[in-house]
């Protein structure tokens, strides 16, 4: 069994109209504050597939295919939903990266 993980993360840009300093320098902070946040979030994908490769990795043989793959997407999912709340009470923390940083005025 193999476990493999992507993390794609868009991040908003400022449009290249966008002359002023002070504004350039506020949304550049504002940025890598949220880089921050973001890849945070993206730590918890990195430990929930190594959980998934742990849990995988530890199924009991079973009577066939099928029953291997019910444990599987049970266990997986289940790791699944743990880090999906982990994320949640994250952004509930720092108030979706607001804490850190990660606004506008």
């Amino acid at each position: 069994v193999k476990v493999n993980i992507s993390i794609v993360t868009t991040l908003p840009a400022l449009s290249q109209y966008v002359t002023d300093p002070q504004t350039i320098k506020a949304f550049e902070r504002f940025r890598d504050a949220l880089v921050t946040h973001e890849r945070n979030h993206g730590k918890n994908g990195l430990a929930a597939a190594e959980e998934i490769d742990a849990a995988l990795s530890s199924i009991p043989t079973q009577r066939d295919c099928n029953a291997v793959s019910r444990l599987a997407e049970q266990y997986s999912q289940s790791i699944i939903n743990k880090y999906v709340q982990k994320d949640r009470e994250y952004d509930y923390r720092t108030r979706n990266g607001m804490t850190e940083g990660a606004i506008i005025y």
